[in-house]
């Protein structure tokens, strides 16, 4: 269900909720979409793969973790799984064979970012570590935060880590040197989406903030979500956002304005992937929604 601000002009798209997933048992927790593939994550320690366009069942369910399956990314060879198990597993795209299982961190595997050549993983244990893709060697452990690093963005020049310590690190990943550090959030940095020239980064108050990647200020904040800004996503032209007050909400990239409130979900908003036309959406309420679109 799609709901408009009234007054909005028409040529804004619409979205609908096309397919609704199920098959996790427990709070799905990650997603990543790949040109062919959806991969979900839950806390039933499964990650579940579906091929795009074809919902009615899966293509593999994956295990081996041993804990909550709770951060997800991929790159065009492999995906990776972050999981309260403190391992991170390689799987290979296609024959989802787990290849490689990471081992350093010493509490949950919250977030990864992947690059071609590095895999970036934050943790519960205040670190972030960078893998050499197809090594797997640990190359270097970026430390500075004081607490959980939460969320993971990653650009060409520099990798973005966000954390219950309420700041934003900037790390130029070349050398894992820290630029910056970016103070504004009052509470946990939950949320990263890195697009074009901003920096867009969500709270545990439902505050989003819009950094200029040229000045390092912030030149926004988005108010609008009551909870969590658990998740971020950039496509089309549009900012999407995920809260748990069990809504998702679509802002106009660049000029950030909130111009629909996606409803359907009955849990919290845990996680989102965007590709093409398509949005998914992962909830607490064991459910991948599928929305499409529309002019």
């Amino acid at each position: 269900e799609a709901h408009g601000h009234s007054g909005q002009a028409s040529k804004d798209p619409d979205w609908r909720c096309e397919h609704v997933l199920k098959g996790h048992e427990n709070w799905v927790q990650s997603l990543v979409v790949t040109k062919d593939w959806l991969v979900s994550g839950s806390y039933d320690r499964k990650i579940r793969v579906w091929r795009l366009g074809h919902w009615e069942s899966t293509q593999s369910v994956l295990e081996g973790h041993t804990g909550y399956v709770v951060s997800l990314s991929a790159n065009g060879e492999y995906l990776f799984s972050g999981s309260a198990d403190e391992t991170v597993r390689v799987w290979k795209l296609e024959t989802w064979e787990c290849v490689r299982i990471l081992e350093g961190h010493i509490n949950w595997v919250r977030t990864l970012a992947v690059t071609r050549d590095h895999l970036f993983s934050g943790s519960d244990d205040k670190s972030i570590r960078m893998w050499s893709v197809g090594t797997w060697r640990c190359k270097r452990m970026l430390q500075g935060h004081t607490h959980y690093i939460y969320s993971l963005a990653v650009n060409g020049r520099f990798l973005f880590s966000g954390s219950d310590d309420q700041t934003i690190r900037i790390w130029r990943w070349g050398d894992g040197e820290c630029q910056r550090v970016l103070r504004g959030h009052s509470s946990w940095v939950l949320s990263l989406a890195v697009s074009g020239d901003f920096l867009i980064s969500g709270d545990y108050t439902g505050a989003i903030r819009v950094w200029s990647l040229a000045t390092w200020v912030c030149i926004r904040e988005l108010s609008g979500h009551t909870s969590w800004v658990r998740s971020l996503a950039v496509g089309g032209g549009l900012l999407f956002s995920g809260s748990y007050d069990m809504t998702i909400r679509v802002w106009r990239f660049g000029t950030w304005e909130c111009i629909r409130v996606l409803k359907g979900h009955t849990g919290y908003v845990t996680a989102m992937a965007v590709i093409d036309k398509c949005l998914f959406s992962a909830s607490a309420d064991k459910t991948v929604r599928v929305w499409d679109r529309v002019a």
